[in-house]
């Protein structure tokens, strides 16, 4: 079996459970809007901008727009009855982690969710660049590399033990990881809703390792 799997019916994509070997499950599908049109109104200069889409039906829109602007809501629509808070974001640029830490933790590099309980992460890129995974046996935690540790642990002005591995936790760094050798990352499809697997207590497996593309612009879906 497969680490990831695409159906065809929304209602596969509800009930597919992830387990040890399988973190990620999309919905197959081609849309038929104008996700540019949408763009053209929407896109900042720079950096990222979230959009309430509930206004989305007051944007002054061609037929391809409004069908865009429809099929968005539809995704909106079934999240929130999942009880989640969908996020629409309009992104030029991702902000990087400047810090100059031994591991840099922002979404450009590739990493995990977590969550304090049972919880899925939702995607869809309606259009531009989108976000990519790796296979859980590709991919290595960056705290793990003796190096990058070492850094950390001098960053942190600490000593091993457990205090470090808090700060370590505090800091989500022990959520970031980075390809073995060889490894190719698999990028999601335009228009295709994916659930990835998070890191939660009593999770049945590993959660589901991605990252955002470097560029854009690119209109997301996130919950």
């Amino acid at each position: 079996m497969s680490w990831r799997a695409l159906v065809d019916h929304r209602e596969d994509l509800l009930a597919g459970r992830f387990s040890v070997d399988f973190v990620a499950l999309g919905l197959r599908r081609r849309l038929a809007g104008d996700f540019g049109e949408l763009l053209a109104h929407l896109a900042p200069r720079e950096g990222r901008v979230e959009i309430d889409p509930h206004d989305l039906p007051d944007l002054d829109l061609g037929p391809g727009g409004r069908r865009a602007v429809r099929e968005i809501l539809d995704d909106v629509e079934l999240l929130e009855d999942l009880g989640l808070e969908p996020q629409l974001d309009c992104i030029v640029s991702y902000a990087r982690d400047e810090r100059g830490l031994a591991v840099p933790t922002d979404v450009c590099s590739f990493h995990a969710d977590r969550a304090d309980g049972e919880l899925d992460t939702w995607i869809c890129t309606y259009i531009g660049p989108c976000t990519e995974l790796l296979a859980p046996a590709d991919a290595r935690r960056r705290i793990d590399d003796p190096a990058r540790r070492a850094g950390l642990l001098a960053a942190s002005g600490l000593a091993e033990g457990p205090t470090f591995e808090a700060w370590l936790r505090d800091g989500s760094f022990d959520l970031h990881f980075e390809p073995r050798e060889g490894a190719l990352p698999v990028p999601l499809g335009v228009g295709e809703l994916w659930r990835l697997a998070v890191d939660w207590p009593g999770a049945p497996g590993p959660p589901c390792v991605h990252r955002a593309p470097s560029g854009g612009p690119r209109l997301l879906l996130l919950a």
